[in-house]
């Protein structure tokens, strides 16, 4: 089941309909404009992972005709698009473990246990 790397985008082929998933280009410098397009902190399989057709503009794909009648054929993106529409304003931050939040709150409750008369 093909989902879109982008941060905070929710796409994924189970709930979306008409929408398009487009693996990360494999030649270098395309796919450090990706990389630094999409800001994603910990990218993970990089050979598996796509991005959403939302998340490019019109022109970044090809006109194809469909000679099959009630055929609809995918997408095919232009060999130098690149990702441009994103629904965030800032990038991903670094998720914090929960051992660290723990942690801090141990913390918190040792200094007010030692704090009480």
């Amino acid at each position: 089941m093909p989902h879109c790397m982008v941060p905070e985008c929710t796409n994924n082929s189970r709930k979306t309909v008409r929408i398009s998933y487009h693996r990360i280009p494999k030649e270098k410098g395309l796919r450090e404009a990706w990389l630094a397009r999409i800001r994603r902190v910990n990218p993970r399989d990089m050979n598996n992972s796509c991005v959403c057709s939302a998340h490019f503009t019109p022109d970044c794909f090809e006109r194809t005709l469909d000679l099959v009648p009630g055929y609809q054929k995918r997408p095919k993106l232009k060999s130098d698009a690149v990702p441009s529409i994103f629904p965030r304003s800032k990038p991903e931050k670094a998720r914090s473990t929960g051992r660290r939040r723990n942690q801090i709150r141990s913390e918190q409750a040792r200094q007010e246990v030692l704090s009480k008369p």
